[in-house]
């Protein structure tokens, strides 16, 4: 027999191959043809609600699995609604099998159905942990064995951590807490036996820790995405409501019981963010966390007994949990309560203070910022000053080290005067001193005293950290760091300005303090050819006073020639004039003067250009600064001489601008050359972008763009430079759709991302980096909230009405998406540094000077032109505003604010005035119509499931109503909305809603008849809300506002 299985095992295995292949080689279509070849080949599923008893056949694993790779196939296909069908349907038959719920769990995610991901495997797990007891019991009758009981457990521990992560990826903290812990307390040895066993259930514990922390940040699961447009709402979403609603209930009542509660308002704490309710939770949960904490140590009144003995394995990223617990109890106190006088940041930092966090510290950059942290909170500046001094008196070098050491060395220094106390005062780090024995005893072989053990090392005298002292100690790192690294390493000579430059701001210096500009010059001198010397020493060329400070250095820029004999002293060029430029203000420069600057640097990059000649074609060149330099010297040209030419009473300096287009002419020659030089340039590339849509030719900046050849998540952070306004230059209404796929390309790593993330937040809990987990949930937040991505659908929406045209469908599809996103609380990942921002000081950004209409687009902008379009939607839609949403949304909707206006070009601000006078305009007549149409759909289709629900209770069909229904069904016409919309449509498999029926009518399929109703979206009878109060009387001529935008006034 179980070579029969082995066969059958090896024929299946051999038969998914072709499947596999196609699924990895990303050609969905062949591997959905393999899949319905197969099923042709095993029997039907057992009919809806047949209940199966026993282990399934194995045919039947095999049919699951190959029904598990098609539903795959049809999401990398794009068709959510068929797959989604075919998911429900075996999900009815309770499956099992690890590789079909694995197999599943890919595609369940995409279809937005986290609670079926969840619920398919804790049924799993829960159903081999009965049949593991049912085991169990045979065990004592001899009728299996210990080995089957053990293989059973085995698999029940799996099931059940594989429930756990599916609780992860869905953002289920409350129940992977539960879970984790249930784990642990179904799989720990027994008391007294954890370390001979190995413990290593004891992982579990420590995955409900950390859940219990995500649950602290995270409470709720995430809300659901309305995948399809119904009324009322899908049931997830009325759940998620509702939930939300019962947290302001419970905020009201914890607010009334500490008398706080005023018109309905919820006042929060000074530095807390949360609710009442939220902070409830968070506080219960970081209990909890701490509680399970000390249940794998062996503490006492709150600290560790015996020699810091830990009795259970503790690692690193264990340790940084513990810690972390005690971190945010501590902060959630301050933020909630405020400073405490007793610091309850002892707690945490008393914990760091300890051998043990030492040892982590020393092996984890984790638990070294946390301790920091900790320490800055707890204000214990002497341990963490005299813990720096002595890492940089070892070789540390890192400018965080040097930083810390400063901020808490200037901690005390105001207060030290001239004999500061060493016991509460930081010393310089000392060696012991060793007490010499006098030589005589030996010299008199005198071997008694000779044998006798040396006296041990005195302690060293505590010379406390003076300002003497303090640049002695800095000075001596900084030769140190000569003799072993010439013209290496930086470090060192940049404490000594960053202190110099700390004692002139707190008024330390004096008479003997070293010159500052010598210290600048000679460190210039010293690290002259290297790049970085401009952002090195800026901060400290702004602290020299105008006159004899400036002057001095001034004289020294003076006296270095600009050559481009070599790299060496081309870099050096490069440096002097990145500083003198970046040392310039907007006052200080004239339309001349830049132009000057301008030839400057195009003069010696064609003179430094032979340099490059020998590199290989991804190198790049050393002179790309130049040609930067030189480019943005010509688009503050073009700016300063629009802003003096463009008239006062000008709205905007477009005809000067276009007057003064040559400037920008002569910057896209120049880095269209440098880019030919340079290939991999990507500033330059960006650049360009921004140039050309300045210009007009949207084609070359989409050239140059493809150039950039973005990767993965670059396309959130900066995609922008050629999405911005993009329906601007769209020519999408004449057939091309070369930025709407540019928008559908950019947006595809939002899918992509959010399944890679999830994987690695698996992963981490899989192989203990709990230091990791909040970052990659963070990250997968901040993703799938973001700005441009939900900027890029904004811009898609409008490129593709102008192509496809809006139809009824489609208006309820992209009006649910909308307010979908108008929900949002977005993230701002966009990345503005890949441009090189080298002009004067107080000009505007090089963003502003490139964006088109002279306006970045800001979150203020998006959800401005957002509104407009939910309002202009919901006109044209037949959904109304329900009672709750005419109180709360619509309000907010209406209301557009003058400062939000004003970050508008005033050819945007003039849409939002027109769209708003002609949504006033019509509200007033398309509301009742609305409202006419919606009351008689519900009327008729409450009174076709009351016959339908007689007529199966009598277990005889109405004639009557399946007459009436086939009259009311239009005879021919196909449907609309396609077979396979993206998530967030009208769906055809869904039975219920109008287009679920696929035979085009405008009906709702109750039973195995069809009621018309007139309406696309009802799928059940509701309560009809009344009409807006606020909307005005019904005029017939459009209002004069109107006429005059049209005429153009």
């Amino acid at each position: 027999m179980s070579q029969q299985n082995a066969r059958t095992a090896a024929v299946e295995e051999r038969q998914l191959k072709p499947i596999y292949e196609a699924l990895d080689t990303g050609n969905a279509k062949s591997a959905l043809t393999h899949c319905n070849k197969l099923l042709k080949k095993y029997p039907p599923p057992p009919a809806p609600g047949v209940v199966t008893t026993g282990p399934p056949h194995p045919s039947t694993t095999a049919r699951q699995i190959v029904t598990a790779l098609k539903i795959l196939s049809l999401v990398r296909g794009a068709k959510l609604d068929e797959a989604s069908v075919l998911c429900t349907t075996l999900l009815a038959e309770t499956p099992t099998d690890e590789t079909v719920l694995s197999t599943l769990s890919h595609s369940l995610k995409p279809l937005d159905r986290p609670k079926d991901l969840v619920n398919m495997w804790v049924s799993a797990w829960t159903r081999a942990a009965k049949d593991a007891e049912d085991l169990k019991k045979k065990t004592k009758t001899a009728k299996a064995s210990d080995a089957d009981v053990a293989a059973k457990m085995q698999l029940v521990e799996e099931l059940g951590a594989q429930s756990f992560m599916a609780m992860v990826k869905t953002g289920h903290w409350v129940m992977a807490q539960s879970t984790a812990f249930k784990l642990y307390r179904a799989f720990a040895p027994p008391k007294g036996q954890e370390v001979d066993a190995g413990y290593p259930a004891l992982r579990y514990l420590y995955w409900s820790v950390m859940s219990a922390i995500m649950q602290s940040e995270y409470p709720n699961p995430p809300p659901p995405v309305p995948v399809l447009v119904m009324i009322p709402p899908p049931e997830s979403v009325r759940e998620y409501e509702a939930n939300r609603k019962k947290e302001e209930e419970e905020d009201r009542k914890l607010l009334a019981e500490e008398g706080a509660a005023t018109n309905g308002d919820v006042p929060r704490p000074v530095g807390s963010k949360l609710t009442p309710t939220r902070r409830k939770k968070r506080t219960l949960a970081l209990t909890l966390a701490q509680r399970f904490i000390e249940t794998s140590v062996q503490m006492k009144d709150g600290n560790l007994v015996g020699d810091e003995a830990v009795i259970r394995g503790m690692s690193v990223e264990r340790f940084w949990l513990w810690a972390d617990v005690l971190r945010r109890i501590a902060q959630a106190g301050d933020e909630d309560n405020g400073p405490s006088p007793d610091n309850r940041w002892l707690v945490p930092n008393n914990l760091m203070c300890t051998q043990l966090a030492t040892a982590a510290a020393a092996s984890s950059a984790h638990v070294e910022e946390l301790r920091a942290d900790i320490a800055r909170k707890a204000n214990d500046w002497k341990r963490e000053c005299e813990g720096m001094a002595l890492r940089l008196s070892k070789g540390d070098r890192n400018w965080k080290t040097f930083i810390t050491f400063f901020d808490a060395l200037f901690f005390f220094l105001p207060n030290a005067g001239e004999t500061p106390n060493p016991d509460e005062y930081p010393c310089l780090p000392q060696e012991p001193v060793e007490v010499k024995k006098e030589e005589k005893a030996e010299q008199n072989g005198d071997a008694q005293l000779a044998e006798e053990p040396k006296e041990p090392a005195a302690p060293a005298a505590k010379v406390p950290f003076t300002v003497e002292e303090t640049r002695k100690f800095v000075q001596k790192i900084a030769e140190s760091d000569d003799e072993k690294f010439p013209k290496g390493e930086r470090a060192g000579h940049l404490g000594v300005l960053e202190l110099e430059k700390r004692l002139r701001k707190s008024a330390f210096a004096s008479g003997d303090s070293p010159n500052f500009v010598d210290l600048i010059i000679s460190y210039s001198k010293l690290f002259a050819s290297k790049p970085v010397l401009p952002e090195d020493i800026l901060p400290y060329l702004l602290e020299l006073e105008d006159g004899e400070e400036r002057s001095k250095w001034d004289a020294h820029v003076e006296s270095i020639a600009l050559e481009t004999g070599d790299n060496d002293s081309l870099q050096q060029t490069i440096n002097i004039l990145k500083i003198q430029r970046l040392l310039s203000t907007s006052q200080s420069v004239t339309i001349e003067s830049e132009q000057e600057f301008a030839k400057t640097c195009l003069k010696h990059y064609i003179a430094g250009l032979p340099l490059g000649k020998d590199l290989v074609s991804t190198d790049l060149q050393p002179v790309d600064d130049l040609a930067l330099m030189a480019a943005t010297a010509l688009i503050n040209v073009h700016h300063l001489s629009t802003q003096a030419n463009c008239t006062e009473d000008s709205d905007e300096p477009s005809v000067a601008q276009q007057k003064y287009a040559k400037h920008l002419l002569d910057a896209l020659v120049a880095l269209e050359y440098a880019a030919g030089k340079s290939r991999w340039a990507y500033s330059m590339r960006l650049l360009l972008v921004r140039l050309h849509r300045l210009l007009g030719s949207s084609g070359l900046a989409m050239q140059n763009f493809t150039m950039a050849n973005l990767k993965s998540i670059q396309f959130d952070t900066l995609s922008h430079h050629i999405l911005d306004r993009a329906s601007t230059f769209s020519l999408a209404s004449v057939g091309d759709l070369t930025l709407v796929n540019e928008c559908v390309e950019s947006s595809q790593i939002y899918g992509i991302h959010g399944n890679e993330v999830s994987e690695q937040l698996v992963k981490a809990f899989q192989y203990e980096r709990y230091s990791q987990i909040a970052e990659f949930v963070l990250l997968e937040e901040k993703v799938d909230n973001s700005l441009q991505r939900d900027l890029t659908k904004l811009e898609h929406f409008r490129m593709k009405n102008i192509h496809e045209g809006l139809t009824p469908e489609s208006v309820e599809v992209e009006l649910v998406e909308l307010r979908f996103v108008w929900g949002r609380v977005h993230h701002d990942n966009r990345d503005f540094e890949t441009l090189s921002n080298m002009l004067p000081r107080g000009s505007p950004s090089l963003d502003e000077l490139t964006s088109v209409g002279g306006k970045k687009l800001s979150e203020s902008w998006f959800r401005t032109m957002l509104q407009l379009w939910i309002l202009v939607l919901h006109q044209t839609s037949e959904q109304l505003w329900t009672e709750e949403e005419q109180v709360t949304v619509r309000p907010k909707l209406l209301t557009f604010s003058d400062e939000a206006l004003q970050e508008l070009t005033p050819a945007e601000r003039l849409l939002v005035k027109y769209g708003r006078a002609l949504i006033a305009w019509l509200e007033p007549h398309h509301t009742p119509i609305k409202h006419s149409v919606m009351t008689s759909a519900v009327s008729t289709l409450a009174t076709a499931k009351e016959k339908y629900a007689a007529s199966t209770a009598n277990g005889t069909a109405n004639p009557s109503a399946s007459a009436a229904s086939s009259a009311n069904t239009p005879s021919s016409g196909k449907s609309k909305s396609g077979a396979s919309r993206k998530p967030n449509g009208l769906s055809n498999g869904t039975e219920g809603t109008a287009a679920s029926s696929g035979e085009g009518g405008l009906g709702v399929k109750v039973g195995d008849m069809k009621v018309f109703t007139g309406m696309l979206t009802l799928h059940e009878p509701m309560e009809v809300p009344p009409m807006p109060k606020d909307m005005g009387e019904a005029v017939k001529e459009p209002p004069q506002d109107i006429s005059t935008i049209l005429d153009g006034q």
